[in-house]
């Protein structure tokens, strides 16, 4: 049975664009493709298939994926504000025709990868001033959960899109949870806070099922620890349900792929690839029991835990997660350990491929800052809201 996503490219589909639109998708392909934030099963794949989709027809839904990735590419080469707007204009105009009938499979596939492609060009161009990157993020959760693609398990191009969204999904839960609109910081009264939850009603399609591996089992875990932690003023936080819940997803962590995992070895035929899905384990792990707060040791192992990603992240020869980047930035206590955050940024800036990080620098560093101003008895999940709601005026986006 052919894969559903398995078109060849439509020589037609080239032949009409122009030769500065061939130029501009050919460096969508060969670079601003990869600044697209993917974790996942194949995941290293994405940008390929994003390539074959684009170019696979001369429907609509395939002229959206087109033109979604070329007004990424317009931003990331050249930051050509018109430009860029023109052709994300051209792609919403798409997205709207082709939603016109019955969609189907390769349709819906289609509308998941534009739209995924415009929440990158969202987060790149306007994540600090803007949360529009959350609606393409969970819109794109909608589509999956409509449509019924994460049941969809002979198609490994589909499977590998639908985690993509799984993980575009998952951290845009992170930050739902733990950032509040129009929070202003009051250092007196920060004992007493109470945080609204800001929650768009397009973000409440739950989350993409079914998906094997171990990133998808991190991610499943991670969603299920921002989910379950509280603060310790909630009555839940003293109960033993409430205990022997955090201790099962702690044991759930650290013995996830123990056989597979084997330390990370650098010599891998995917070293940075095996490196970011034990860095995402490790700051789940790092994140539980820092909210825990007090329920779970900061024990020697919690310290080895630090020790090991610090390893990792000065090992890596870019970083395109910010998630376990921001995690361990928090842990980043003194100077030497801070350098080896700064360093990473600065080999993924020169890279030039992968998104700015200079919004996750700027908060890792205001963190910095802040560590010896707030109250140290400030648990963890209160202290993350603090920190992302004062300083940020739109929703922060780790991907």
């Amino acid at each position: 049975m052919p894969l559903l996503l398995r078109n060849s490219p439509a020589t037609g589909v080239i032949a009409e664009l122009s030769p500065s639109n061939k130029h501009l998708f050919q460096y969508f392909v060969e670079r601003a493709s990869y600044s697209i934030g993917t974790f996942g099963k194949d995941a290293q794949r994405i940008p390929e298939i994003l390539t074959r989709m684009a170019i696979s027809d001369n429907t609509p839904s395939c002229k959206a994926v087109l033109k979604s990735s070329l007004a990424l590419a317009s931003f990331h080469r050249d930051n050509a504000v018109h430009a860029t707007a023109r052709y994300k204009g051209a792609a919403l105009r798409a997205l709207a025709e082709s939603t016109q009938g019955l969609a189907g499979v390769a349709d819906s596939a289609c509308h998941i990868a534009a739209g995924i492609i415009l929440c990158t060009l969202e987060i790149q161009q306007n994540s600090t001033t803007s949360s529009h990157w959350l609606w393409y993020a969970c819109g794109a959760t909608k589509i999956v959960k409509t449509a019924g693609l994460d049941e969809i398990e002979i198609d490994e191009d589909l499977t590998a899109l639908v985690g993509w969204v799984h993980y575009f999904n998952t951290m845009a839960k992170f930050s739902l949870r733990h950032w509040q609109p129009n929070f202003i910081l009051d250092p007196d009264n920060l004992a007493d806070i109470g945080f609204d939850t800001f929650h768009p009603a397009v973000c409440s399609n739950g989350q993409p099922a079914n998906l094997k591996g171990f990133p998808h089992e991190i991610l499943y875990l991670l969603t299920e620890v921002f989910n379950s932690v509280t603060v310790v003023s909630d009555p839940c936080h003293g109960t033993k349900e409430y205990k022997s819940h955090l201790q099962a997803l702690d044991w759930e962590l650290q013995n996830i792929g123990n056989h597979v995992r084997a330390d990370v070895d650098m010599g891998d035929e995917e070293p940075v690839f095996n490196m970011a899905v034990e860095l995402h384990r490790l700051s789940t792990l790092i994140y539980l029991r820092r909210a825990s707060a007090g329920i779970l040791n900061l024990d020697k192992g919690f310290n080895d835990w630090i020790d090991q990603a610090f390893i990792l992240l000065a090992h890596l020869p870019s970083c395109q997660w910010p998630f376990p980047l921001f995690i361990f930035g928090c842990e980043a206590r003194d100077d030497e350990r801070r350098l080896v955050i700064l360093d990473l940024i600065h080999r993924t800036t020169k890279d030039g491929r992968y998104r700015n990080l200079a919004p996750i620098k700027n908060l890792i560093e205001t963190i910095w800052v802040q560590q010896d101003l707030l109250d140290e008895n400030l648990d963890y999940v209160r202290k993350l809201g603090v920190i992302l709601s004062s300083t940020q005026r739109s929703v922060p986006a780790f991907l």
